[in-house]
């Protein structure tokens, strides 16, 4: 009954933007290349990617606007994405059909293991069944098998039909109005400035002449006028900046259903943690600390009577993640261009 369920494209039409959370895109575009007289290898790496990305791009701003539409559509472009009349911007939860052929497949899939970006759900689904790597390229599914249902960012659902994925059917939006691109933009500046200058000059930095040039390079690139005076190693300050550029958008995702500890030596309380039907106490320790008989109890809220934390926004993780994976697509599809993606 379960798989039949799974199978079912209409069990579930309401959004939940967890869904719409995925991690980052690791798939290589070539699996084996090698050199010749014309051609070298490169490595080339995405420097604070996340950071970038939260001081540049446009976050949603305010409360949204959720619209309920279960209908069939027939969206096939990137301008097809507007319903009643307005373009949406935010999440969207809809039925793809994948194309025959894409060599980088934008839609994100959640298998019980792993991250998939496919052609076919069914695929997907017995990716860890299939022995030998090329049965991956025999899919004799009917369309209905292959279709994804996917809860997805308005980007990613464009960069999708710009693939020649195809929309047929709209379970519902979550749109926003507002926009802005100042909300981290102070932040991450303050940030990317202090771990410059704990890197200390570049070792090609010697003469003041260079020393100038790459103050102006850093003053062109990422918009900050480094202090000279206050350029140098410091590893600790380095570090700490960094992890306050990298950690900030898991902070709003961070879990709210994480297990607590409570430490008392009054059994009135024991007894009330207990008595919680609000409560999950999955570890009771007794402990002797000073002489004195103490209790520890380890316990979560039940899933009903979770509430969020203060800084809890999955919007923002969702949407700084799939800006991401956009990114290194367009990258891909670039490569594809000029012809070294085969």
């Amino acid at each position: 009954m379960k798989k039949k369920f799974d199978n079912y494209h209409y069990a579930t039409s309401h959004i939940l933007l967890q869904d719409a959370y995925y991690g980052g895109l690791t798939a290589p575009c070539k699996l084996y290349a090698e050199t010749d007289d014309q051609h070298v290898l490169k490595h080339g790496d995405f420097v604070s990617l996340y950071p970038s990305i939260m001081s540049a791009e446009e976050f949603p701003i305010g409360h949204p606007e959720y619209m309920a539409i279960f209908e069939d559509v027939n969206w096939t472009k990137p301008e097809d994405v507007v319903l009643d009349g307005v373009e949406i911007r935010g999440v969207l939860k809809v039925v793809l059909e994948p194309p025959e052929k894409c060599l980088h497949p934008p839609v994100p899939y959640k298998t019980k293991t792993h991250l998939l970006f496919g052609l076919c759900k069914a695929c997907c689904d017995n990716a860890q069944k299939i022995k030998n790597v090329k049965d991956c390229y025999k899919c004799e599914h009917t369309i209905e098998q292959r279709r994804f249902t996917a809860t997805i960012t308005s980007i990613e659902l464009k960069m999708a039909l710009a693939a020649n994925f195809k929309c047929t059917h709209v379970f519902a939006a979550v749109h926003y109005d507002k926009w802005s691109n100042a909300i981290f933009h102070d932040y991450v500046k303050s940030f990317l400035k202090s771990k410059q200058e704990a890197s200390g000059w570049p070792s090609h930095c010697t003469a003041d002449a260079e020393k100038e040039a790459f103050l102006q390079k850093i003053k062109d690139v990422d918009g900050i006028e480094l202090d000279p005076n206050n350029i140098g190693y410091n590893p600790g300050l380095r570090y700490l900046s960094k992890l306050s550029l990298n950690s900030l958008f898991g902070r709003f995702s961070l879990r709210c259903s994480l297990s607590r500890t409570e430490i008392t030596r009054d059994p009135a309380v024991v007894y009330k943690m207990l008595d919680d039907k609000s409560l999950e106490v999955s570890n009771i320790d007794c402990v002797e600390m000073d002489g004195r008989e103490t209790m520890i109890l380890t316990y979560k809220k039940k899933d009903d009577f979770v509430e969020e934390h203060d800084t809890y926004n999955v919007l923002y993780s969702l949407w700084i993640t799939a800006i991401g994976r956009c990114r290194l697509l367009n990258l891909f599809n670039k490569i594809e261009e000029d012809g070294h993606g085969e």
